[in-house]
């Protein structure tokens, strides 16, 4: 036991274990040393100073059996374990990457958040809503469900070639006469409830309406870049394409947050994903998807929109 203790200041259980174990050191039951034996001797704490505790920690007394180590030799192994240990976890967690996270939304109208739960040297990722209690979702099954849906729902190039000539019609038409003041008080506007939304002052229902009505009157604008910011949101398309199978989980968040506005999540498990306004040209609607859905997510489809309304004025 002092051995184990001694060692803790610059040893890892693991490795105490095996240097244990190669040295043929005997324990009580004959067992094998293992990191876990290890473990449950550090979790005795502060019998080994000749206490015992009370009410988890909160009253702790002289015990009737002997110290076998003093203050310092215990101090010293516990501090050294703790700081390895919130090490190991400030590591896990730098390395933790949730690819939906702002943009998956539960059915309540809240956003759900990333949440890992650790048991014994594992970890587990979840989706979770802290509003509503719904059963959380297993962020593997999640981000799985929707790049396979996103894989799906990109349109083929040759109808996004279409959609380009159909734009570059729509910007041949005549000018509705909007002025420069008009664009820039409908983006001060739009400003303006994102402000309103992040401090609370308007629910996610009534900041979504009004953000759709606004970017509407937006694409009502005639933009002649608005060519190239289609040809710059392609490639975007593209790349998401591509990058499903080979990019870093970094990599695949940067893509989707810059493609996809939000996905809600239905009270019976229905996932629709809302591609952002100039991403929804490259997308189809999708009524369901090739692959089983997973616990806490039944199918996805995609909202079915006139795709170029951001782009250009149009008739309906």
């Amino acid at each position: 036991m002092r051995r184990v203790w001694r060692d803790l200041v610059t040893t890892p259980t693991a490795k105490i274990a095996k240097t244990l174990q190669a040295e043929g050191v005997k324990r009580r039951t004959d067992d094998p040393w293992t990191k876990d034996a290890v473990k449950d001797i550090v979790r005795g704490g502060r019998f080994y100073p000749g206490k015992v505790v009370y009410r988890r920690g909160e009253d702790e007394r002289d015990g009737r059996h002997p110290a076998i180590l003093d203050e310092a030799t215990w101090a010293a192994g516990r501090n050294a374990a703790d700081a390895r240990l919130n090490r190991t976890d400030q590591s896990s967690r730098a390395h933790r990457t949730y690819l939906l996270t702002g943009i998956l939304e539960c059915a309540c109208g809240r956003r759900f958040h990333g949440q890992t739960r650790s048991s014994r040297g594992n970890e587990w990722m979840y989706y979770l809503c802290r509003d509503c209690g719904r059963k959380a979702i297993a962020t593997k099954d999640a981000d799985r469900m929707v790049l396979a849906c996103l894989r799906c729902i990109i349109l083929p190039a040759h109808i996004i070639e279409a959609s380009r000539d159909e734009l570059r019609r729509r910007l041949a038409l005549p000018s509705r006469g909007a002025s420069d003041d008009l664009r820039a008080r409908l983006e001060l506007r739009l400003d303006r409830l994102k402000q309103q939304f992040e401090w609370g002052d308007i629910e996610p229902s009534e900041y979504r309406a009004k953000m759709q009505e606004t970017q509407a009157e937006l694409a009502l604008l005639p933009e002649p870049d608005k060519i190239v910011t289609f040809d710059a949101v392609a490639v975007f398309v593209e790349s998401l394409r591509a990058a499903i199978d080979s990019a870093s989980l970094v990599q695949l968040r940067e893509l989707i947050g810059m493609l996809v506005e939000r996905i809600e999540v239905s009270e019976d498990g229905e996932c629709e994903i809302e591609p952002v306004p100039a991403a929804r040209p490259f997308f189809a609607a999708a009524e369901s998807l090739l692959l089983a859905p997973p616990d806490g997510l039944a199918g996805s489809r995609s909202k079915a929109c006139d795709p170029l309304a951001w782009y250009a004025a149009f008739d309906p």
